[in-house]
């Protein structure tokens, strides 16, 4: 019977309703805490089964295969951090204290990331599509300050992999190390017979490559481990469950849409007040079903067009002999819409969308992919939101938002990138492949066509044969200039193993 994720109360409080719990160190008798977000799941016959975090030992989970461990992050942003592993049918965990995070960067180093952190803020230097209001909100002043130090370590670490700080090789093997000792080495003893993690990411670390991790052997975690992600584990085991008729067409592809340029002539958001009556604002639009580019306009959004996501699409759909694309001025909600109402979407294995994406943790309901955006602007207004993307017919063993990227801003709170997750998972998606930032046209191409490839040509699993492409990257199969992770490790797999 077919099973589909429902929102609970809304997107933004899926990812934020999380009980917190503490647990002992490593004993077989000791009670242990998942911070699996609530969902709602219902079938055919509707009737609802609402799941709360709780025990991992009563919780009704499969069994991860004998060759996978799932590593479960909790409490990131505590004093302490908890990690859990499941290996068959044992659970074990590990606590990780705030001491031995200040004794792993260092303050020298935390103090330096908070003030290269702050100052390509400062600057709008980043690359990659943000919101970042710089706003201070009730959360703010509580944070922890663990919360901020682990932030800032983290999106440090981003800005050095994505070459928006600058940095010598020295350093940025250390940071990578430094990671690893945090999160992998308290708990590697537990999977060291195993070659797949699925790793559940808490917080921030939704935010960070694993898969970039130094290994003590001079080794990238990838390079030992397939590595994918799952929100939660309940979450993977139903798309796990989950199984489509394979007599559907491969692929449906999206790219080189149209971003006519626009100019806002309004106000900008420049205050906490201002942000509150935007919010407001932003739910009656919804709500009477009107346009929100003049919202997005408010928060100094614009929208540059891609041209190498249209070469990105005609050449993988040569991969796939019945391979749809929609690109340039096809590229539109309307379309979209228009093929889910029809069903026409459930027909496709892959849907994969190169376009723009954006996260606003201010506002997790303008959180949306970005279609076509026309100077007369018509029925629709070209942003697929988390809530219009929940309500799609789809039966995709793969969707990949390949030129989809979450921004530097306020990312620790993780809303809107989890948010698009989950809504593409209650539309029917059994997994998603997104990109941690805007990587190269030519690199992302590169990615794209040997990733179909050996899901066309040699029977892989997506989640294999992302793994081999990255391997392939770091020895350098495609040239020197891509063995560096900014080329390969913004690719990052969720759901279906």
């Amino acid at each position: 019977m077919k099973q589909l994720f429902i929102l609970f109360l809304s997107l933004s409080l899926l990812t934020s309703c999380i009980e917190k719990q503490s647990v002992k160190p490593t004993s077989s008798n000791s009670q242990r805490w998942l911070s699996n977000s609530p969902v709602r799941m219902n079938d055919q016959s509707k009737r609802t089964v609402r799941i709360m975090p709780q025990s991992i030992n009563d919780i009704t989970i499969s069994a991860p295969p004998e060759s996978t461990a799932y590593l479960v992050f909790n409490n990131s942003s505590r004093e302490n951090m908890i990690q859990l592993v499941k290996t068959g049918s044992s659970v074990s965990g590990e606590k990780v204290t705030r001491k031995q995070f200040l004794n792993i960067f260092g303050e020298s180093l935390i103090k330096k990331a908070e003030k290269e952190v702050k100052k390509l803020k400062a600057m709008k230097a980043a690359d990659l599509k943000q919101v970042n209001l710089n706003i201070k909100s009730k959360k703010d002043l509580t944070e922890s300050k663990q919360q901020a130090q682990l932030g800032h370590v983290v999106n440090y670490y981003r800005g050095i992999l994505t070459g928006q700080i600058k940095s010598d090789d020295k350093t940025f093997k250390q940071l990578s190390r430094n990671f690893y000792d945090y999160l992998i080495q308290p708990t590697a003893h537990l999977f060291k017979n195993k070659t797949a993690l699925v790793i559940v990411p808490d917080g921030i670390l939704g935010f960070l490559p694993f898969e970039t991790l130094m290994t003590p052997d001079g080794q990238y975690l990838a390079e030992k481990y397939r590595i994918t992600y799952t929100q939660s584990l309940k979450i993977l085991d139903i798309v796990n469950q989950r199984q489509y008729s394979s007599n559907r067409k491969t692929l449906l592809a999206m790219g080189g849409a149209i971003y006519d340029a626009s100019t806002y002539k309004g106000d900008i958001v420049e205050s906490s007040h201002q942000l509150a009556s935007l919010d407001k604002n932003v739910t009656q639009t919804i709500n009477r079903g009107g346009s929100l580019r003049s919202a997005y306009g408010k928060l100094g959004i614009y929208w540059d067009n891609l041209p190498g996501t249209l070469n990105e699409v005609k050449s993988i759909s040569t991969i796939f002999p019945d391979a749809k694309i929609l690109k340039g001025r096809q590229v539109t909600e309307a379309n979209i819409k228009r093929l889910s109402d029809s069903s026409e979407l459930q027909d496709y294995k892959i849907l994969h969308f190169a376009t723009h994406g954006i996260t606003i943790p201010e506002i997790p309901s303008m959180s949306s992919i970005v279609l076509s955006q026309f100077k007369q602007e018509g029925r629709e207004d070209g942003y697929l939101r988390t809530q219009e993307i929940a309500k799609l017919k789809l039966k995709a063993d793969f969707v990949n938002l390949s030129a989809c990227q979450t921004g530097l801003g306020k990312i620790y709170k993780g809303e809107g990138v989890v948010g698009l997750m989950h809504a593409f998972m209650i539309a029917g998606a059994n997994a998603l492949s997104t990109s941690l930032w805007e990587v190269d046209d030519d690199a992302t191409k590169i990615f794209m066509e040997n990733l179909y490839s050996y899901v066309q040509n040699k029977g892989m699993s997506y989640a294999d044969a992302m793994t081999v492409v990255k391997r392939q990257f770091i020895r350098g199969d495609f040239g020197e200039q891509y063995k560096i992770p900014y080329y390969w490790s913004g690719f990052v797999y969720y759901g279906k193993i």
